[in-house]
């Protein structure tokens, strides 16, 4: 039979990290919480969070000014801004959290100098004509 690992609870989650943050070593921390001394360091940088919530809010500002600005162009934009190295795959996590999802926008198809002259004639000889003309039959 094999062994079912145990999750460690939200509450403990937070005594790990407010105990690293007072400055307590992984060591002292895994005596007080009672947990392996390798679980610590997981839980710790999996629950630090890079982004603050104004820079989340900065990011989607970012990407409403340029919706087709992609997550490495504003990986950069983030370390120029806000002093900060951020990992391409954090800026798409803020964006997916907030329902922008990746894209990429139809191409529209070419229209040559000479075909656009016959476009415009065509709309200007047939802007005047009344609903009755377009009428089939």
């Amino acid at each position: 039979m094999k062994s079912r690992k145990r999750q460690t609870s939200c509450n403990i989650r937070r005594l790990m990290v407010k105990l690293h943050n007072n400055g307590k070593s992984q060591r002292e921390i895994a005596k007080i919480v009672g947990k392996n001394r390798t679980t610590v360091p997981c839980i710790i940088t999996y629950t630090k969070k890079i982004l603050a919530a104004a820079d989340e809010r900065w990011n989607l500002k970012q990407i409403n000014k340029d919706s087709k600005e992609n997550a490495l162009t504003l990986t950069k934009e983030v370390e120029q801004h806000l002093k900060k190295k951020v990992h391409p795959e954090n800026i798409r996590r803020v964006l997916r959290k907030n329902e922008l999802h990746g894209r990429i926008a139809r191409k529209k198809p070419y229209i040559s100098e000479k075909n656009r002259k016959v476009r415009v004639k065509f709309a200007d000889e047939y802007i005047g004509k009344d609903i009755s003309f377009w009428k089939n039959g």
